[in-house]
């Protein structure tokens, strides 16, 4: 009982806390507004569809309009079946309730009491007027007077010949089936008068013998009219409805033509509705909750296990877009020869999009969702292609999701949509017994192969204004031939190197802790391409030249070195970097103090106290992101591990914790989701990444050799 009490205010709680998130989502209309929209439009185009397929009619009335199949169907023929079923049914024997032993216990109690009663009038009795009288009162049966007289008036030797001769004739015939239908005991009564002929006796024995056996045998089998009736239904059950496929194109009914039976058959096995206004409002009814259902079920996902998206206008523009979309082109290609091909088309285009746009995972799944709406708004669609349109655009976004550059993905995505479209065209052909039409087959795979052109345009022309940073755009981005990276590494190659280092330590530990390593490594190529404003203003650049900072104030110096983070955002705005790839330039050096030139300024200045920290600071913003923390530290790590002069495991240990533990005193990780877990995994990773890095140097004998020189020249 406890926990039954225990469950209650759960489900209460669960209630009351739905029902305040439905009050704050209406206090949001931009989330609740786009889902709105295109339910309603969902809703629409399935009620156009149900309204084209409404067609009222009744057996007997003329056709209004002309019908003519969207798609190979087969139909059941009610009338030929319930033919089939009647015939059956009919041939069925009538079933009987089996009473053998009691029949013959019945038969026996006619005959015996004949012959004891028999005995005793012709015992008891002196006439045989008596004796008939007494005989005839005290039988069972009625016999004949002849029989009677027959009885009383035969010598006593006749008697128990005509008592076995009526035992035996009773005992032949009830030895068999002996119904109380159908004739059989008037049949058995003529076997036994033709099986007595045999009998070697004198006339009036075997005649006697007969009357009382005809008397005597009754039927062993009563007629079951349940069991008929069972056996019936079940001869009924046996019968195959019989089926006729309706090709696609073919006339239905014409118009004008008197609806029969077969019509209607076929009209409700093509989707077309038969019944009155009654049946059109519920199927209305019945869309419209299963379309809100379906979106709901999708939301659920989304919140559930992709809360970014969720949470994203764009990202569920795109997805809700795309269900509308499909379900206007398979609306816009119901009743052409291109509908199937042109059905498995878009969902396979859409879910190619959707994987290079939004992930993998939820293309995956929207592809049933844009399958289900396909079918559902096109008039008259196969529920066939529903599976075929899932299965198409599942196998489309898990191809795009496989990696590459755009050129890969794009010839890959094609050949795979192209071949799996085409045999999906056929298996569900075949699958349902219907004939495979090679022409679909070929228009699929084309289809295919369009669809995945399409969707690399469509995504090419969408990632920019949606600023959606695409996996194939990262791709693009890393690399080295674009030409600001070119740029870097004729302008600023020692700027370009420290970068791809950089990218090489912070991909490794955003593996570590799960973040998104590509975006981090492009991040790092591209977080100081301000540099190349003044590239030989920073130091990895001078090449053991005098520094231009000599003739500059450590205030001035600062600028300019604090600068190349605005420098960068220019830059990345001229060249259209993503949104996500401008936050490395922006936040890999947070708010911190560019240290070198703030001590310079304290020493050179009179009073240090004027000196603000502030003017020595990065404008920022701090990292925000994990990958933006994560460049931070690597960056960092990366230019501060070329001072080691022994960098062993302790050194490079000791410098990579001093560093992160100096980032978090300065409060640079307070706005980004980087935990305590999270850094311990970083710094596990740099340490490795670093150790493997300097372990790679290999020191020559010449090399041995001078630094032993040096070491002997020290000492003396």
């Amino acid at each position: 009982m406890r926990l039954a009490h225990e469950k209650r205010p759960r489900l209460f709680a669960r209630i009351a806390t739905a029902w305040v998130d439905f009050l704050r989502l209406l206090r949001h209309p931009k989330r609740w507004v786009l889902p709105a929209t295109s339910a309603v439009l969902l809703c629409l185009l399935l009620y156009l569809r149900i309204l084209d397929e409404h067609v009222p009619w009744r057996v007997g009335q003329r056709a209004s309009r002309t019908v003519t199949a969207h798609a190979d169907t087969w139909f059941e023929d009610t009338e030929a079946t319930a033919r089939r079923r009647q015939e059956a049914r009919k041939a069925v024997p009538p079933a009987y309730d089996e009473r053998s032993a009691a029949a013959a216990r019945e038969a026996r109690q006619v005959i015996t009491p004949i012959f004891v009663q028999t005995n005793f009038a012709r015992r008891d009795e002196t006439t045989t007027l008596g004796r008939l009288k007494r005989l005839r009162d005290s039988l069972p049966i009625p016999l004949t007077q002849e029989t009677l007289s027959a009885l009383v008036t035969a010598p006593d030797a006749d008697l128990p010949v005509i008592e076995d001769i009526a035992r035996r004739l009773v005992d032949g015939q009830m030895s068999r089936p002996l119904p109380d239908h159908g004739g059989a005991l008037e049949k058995a009564k003529a076997e036994m008068a033709a099986e007595a002929a045999r009998f070697q006796e004198k006339p009036g024995v075997v005649r006697v013998a007969v009357e009382i056996a005809e008397k005597a045998v009754r039927p062993n089998e009563l007629y079951s009219a349940q069991k008929t009736l069972e056996a019936q239904e079940a001869a009924e059950r046996r019968v195959e409805p019989v089926r006729i496929l309706v090709r696609r194109n073919e006339v239905v009914i014409a118009a004008g033509d008197v609806i029969e039976q077969a019509h209607v058959d076929m009209l409700r096995a093509l989707g077309k509705t038969t019944g009155g206004g009654a049946s059109f409002v519920v199927r209305v009814l019945a869309a419209i909750a299963t379309i809100v259902g379906l979106l709901l079920v999708l939301g659920y996902y989304l919140r559930r296990y992709r809360p970014k998206h969720a949470t994203s206008p764009r990202c569920i523009g795109i997805i809700l877009g795309s269900l509308v979309l499909a379900a206007v082109v398979a609306r816009l290609a119901s009743g052409s020869r291109f509908f199937e091909p042109a059905e498995l088309a878009v969902v396979s285009a859409l879910a190619i999009v959707m994987a290079a746009l939004l992930d993998t995972e939820v293309a995956m799944v929207a592809s049933v969702f844009m399958a289900f709406f396909a079918d559902l708004a096109a008039p008259g669609s196969d529920p066939r292609l529903l599976m075929a349109g899932a299965v198409a655009g599942t196998i489309a976004a898990f191809t795009t999701g496989a990696g590459g550059n755009r050129t890969t993905v794009i010839i890959r995505t094609a050949v795979v949509c192209g071949i799996t479209n085409g045999l999906l065209a056929a298996a569900v052909s075949a699958v349902f017994g219907l004939r495979v039409n090679h022409e679909h087959m070929a228009f699929a795979g084309v289809g295919g192969v369009v669809a995945s052109f399409f969707a690399a345009g469509a995504i090419m022309v969408l990632e920019r204004p949606l600023r959606i940073t695409t996996e194939l755009r990262l791709l693009e981005l890393s690399n080295p031939h674009e030409p600001v990276l070119k740029q870097l590494t004729v302008e600023a190659p020692a700027t370009y190197a420290g970068s791809v280092s950089v990218g090489n330590l912070a991909e490794a530990a955003a593996e570590a802790v799960g973040a998104d390593a590509l975006l981090v490594r492009v991040g790092s190529y591209y977080h100081d391409i301000g540099k190349l404003k003044r590239p030989y203003y920073f130091i990895e650049n001078q090449q053991g030249g005098p520094s231009p900072h000599d003739r500059l104030t450590p205030h001035l110096s600062a600028r300019v070195i604090i600068a190349h983070v605005r420098d960068g955002l220019e830059i990345a705005d001229q060249i259209g970097l993503p949104r996500e790839v401008r936050a490395f330039i922006a936040e890999h050096h947070g708010t911190t103090l560019v240290e070198y030139f703030y001590e310079k300024a304290l020493q050179s200045s009179d009073d240090p106290a004027e000196v603000m920290e502030s003017a020595f600071r990065y404008d920022g913003p701090k990292p925000q992101t994990r990958e933006s923390a994560i460049v931070m530290i690597a960056d960092a790590v990366e230019a501060a591990s070329r001072t080691l002069s022994n960098p062993d495991l302790t050194a490079i240990r000791t410098l990579v914790r001093n560093l992160i533990q100096h980032k978090i005193d300065d409060g640079q990780f307070d706005e980004c989701n980087v935990t305590f877990a999270d850094i311990h995994m970083i710094q596990d990773s740099l340490v490795r990444s670093l150790l493997a890095t300097f372990h790679q140097r290999v020191k020559y004998p010449a090399q041995l050799e001078e630094e032993e020189r040096a070491r002997e020249m020290a000492g003396a």
